[in-house]
């Protein structure tokens, strides 16, 4: 079944299910399920640059994550995908690439990704709720 993907344009984040036919990326999955994603609609697209071992891919992402920018991952992610036809069509490379991020193991966290951490703490996060009175604040 697809979902659809989250539409990360300058507007609020919706999901936009006219964007992409493949499948929604489910938000927990392992390192190896993500670039598995990424590699088949790399070879899809001739996106050549974009395959990579899941082992490179964890280097890939760890040398971003604890160098000086973590945000340059969003930019090398950019440069490999090269020219797009629209926002829309990097948005989705770029959400492949997010989910290989969150998959990715982090030493520093016990070898554990930010998706097996979230999977860990759920059962603890509650809601965010605004009261009215809040709503008046932000105005």
């Amino acid at each position: 079944m697809s979902l659809g993907w989250w539409r990360l344009d300058d507007g609020p984040a919706v999901v936009d299910p006219g964007c992409m036919s493949a499948p929604f990326v489910p938000p927990v999955q392992t390192l190896a399920q993500a670039v598995a994603a990424m590699t088949a609609a790399a070879r899809r697209e001739g996106r050549a640059r974009l395959i990579l071992s899941d082992a490179d891919w964890g280097a890939l992402v760890l040398r971003h994550m604890y160098g000086p920018d973590p945000a340059s991952f969003t930019q090398e992610i950019v440069d490999r995908v090269g020219r797009v036809a629209s926002i829309t069509a990097l948005n989705r490379w770029l959400i492949l690439a997010t989910a290989i991020w969150n998959a990715t193991p982090q030493p520093d966290r016990g070898g554990k990704s930010a998706n097996e951490l979230l999977v860990e703490e759920r059962p603890y996060l509650r809601p965010l709720q605004a009261s009215r009175r809040d709503d008046r604040r932000a105005r």
